[in-house]
């Protein structure tokens, strides 16, 4: 209406169809064939999603402390420096999202258990990128050891006598146990939450 002029077309159609920058030129005619072609806009073609990847923890980490920090990278594949939309994703759950680019830092607050965790980055396109799913493991509670028990029924053996010794340890993360004296020796987990070893006072370091 009036002196506005509109058109409804895709940057295809008018000839940006790769991926990069494109100047588009607006041209004035009137009815003496005068023109005028002194403006120009440009709007940046962008067809590919953005980059995303989880940089730490590595899958299947263990953390004894219930603060989380998780590192991601995610960078526009086109419009470079152009900040995204990264959210963060625990146990499929939105947890929180933030606006930037580059090397990313999220930090939460978890209790005790086993989480999941990817980011989606969403460029100024609408394009979206999903990381593949990481695990981790908080777990803040020291092992529980019971029952320690050896097979000496007096409690009295000399250094080179055959020692059985085993203990309960009650921890659903257990990774290793050992007994020790001067020296330390590791122990083997017969079944379930029972460890035991079979050695002697002297190679436990009680020789005297």
């Amino acid at each position: 209406s009036g002196s506005i002029w509109q058109l409804n077309t895709t940057l295809g159609q008018l000839g940006c169809a790769a991926d990069a920058i494109c100047q588009l030129q607006f041209v004035a005619i009137d009815r003496a064939g005068n023109e005028n072609r002194s403006v120009t806009t440009t709007v940046t073609v962008d067809n590919t999603s953005p980059k995303v990847s989880l940089l730490s923890p590595a899958n299947n980490t263990y953390f004894a402390s219930t603060w989380v920090y998780l590192n991601v990278s995610a960078n526009d594949s086109i419009a470079s420096g152009t900040n995204l939309n990264v959210s963060l994703f625990i146990n499929g759950t939105w947890n929180q999202s933030i606006f930037a680019t580059g090397s990313l830092n999220f930090t939460a607050n978890f209790s005790n258990g086993v989480w999941s965790w990817y980011v989606e980055a969403r460029d100024n396109a609408s394009l979206v990128n999903i990381t593949q799913t990481r695990i981790f493991t908080v777990d803040t509670a020291n092992p529980l050891v019971t029952g320690a028990l050896t097979n000496s029924t007096d409690g009295v053996e000399a250094s080179n006598v055959s020692l059985y010794v085993n203990v309960t340890v009650t921890d659903p993360n257990t990774l290793s146990v050992n007994v020790s004296n001067v020296t330390s020796l590791s122990m083997v987990q017969a079944s379930g939450s029972i460890w035991q070893l079979n050695t002697t006072l002297g190679q436990l370091g009680c020789a005297a």
